[in-house]
């Protein structure tokens, strides 16, 4: 199977110039192809750190790049929502972001923290629960955290520091569709019926009121981000 595909079919998150060239690098690893975006293109396509896959892959193999606090050497690796990238030897760090444009990175200074939203949860013997979380990372924990709640963990210790309930009154993120980028308080989630997911409506500090589905709907606080993402492109 091919390592690559062509531009003009990659997901619509990718920020790249679709005609440039004819293909660009397909990403694997925690994060589905359209929720992340691969080392090389990160490191080509939106910081700007190298002009041909071949300089990007050179970067990656002397070890110069984290992700979420450990060293990935792989092109086709995938940075998702909220990972952060660092380059140790120059201080840098970026958190990815996703605006109505597809995948942002902005400089940040907390690049130590990062939240993960919990998508499943199991018991293990003994009644421990263990969380899957949407960054391909497990946690076991003795807590009752419900799913779809995020967790602001270390990096790369992965230690729980806070939980933020998927519920009104908290902050969150909307991390997808047409309202990608909004950042409010939620104030109503409502109920479908059937097999329909349940819609969320936010409100943002300018007191506008969009409504998503609660799968674009992103916990990043009580009443302030528990992390910055108002870091600079």
């Amino acid at each position: 199977m091919s390592n690559h595909q062509k531009r003009l079919s990659a997901p619509r998150t990718y920020p790249i110039e679709r005609k440039k060239n004819t293909y660009v690098k397909k990403g694997k690893g925690p994060h589905p192809e359209e929720q992340g975006l691969p080392l090389v293109v990160v490191l080509r396509e939106v910081l700007g750190y190298a002009d041909t896959e071949s300089e990007a892959k050179k970067i990656l193999s002397d070890g110069n790049v984290s992700v979420n606090g450990i060293t990935r050497k792989k092109p086709f690796y995938t940075v998702g929502f909220m990972d952060v990238v660092s380059f140790p030897e120059i201080d840098e760090h970026y958190r990815m972001l996703l605006d109505t444009q597809g995948f942002v990175l902005r400089t940040v200074e907390d690049a130590d923290h990062k939240l993960a939203r919990v998508m499943d949860r199991t018991t293990l013997k003994g009644g421990v629960t263990q969380l899957n979380l949407d960054d391909g990372n497990n946690i076991r924990t003795d807590d009752d955290i419900e799913t779809k709640s995020s967790l602001l963990i270390t990096v790369p210790d992965k230690d729980i520091q806070d939980v933020i309930p998927f519920e009104e009154g908290n902050l969150a993120y909307v991390n997808g569709g047409k309202h990608a980028g909004t950042i409010g308080t939620i104030t109503e989630i409502t109920e479908r019926t059937g097999s329909h997911s349940r819609t969320v409506t936010l409100e943002t500090t300018d007191g506008d009121t969009v409504e998503t589905v609660e799968e674009h709907v992103y916990m990043i606080g009580e009443s302030e981000p528990e992390v910055d993402i108002d870091g600079t492109e």
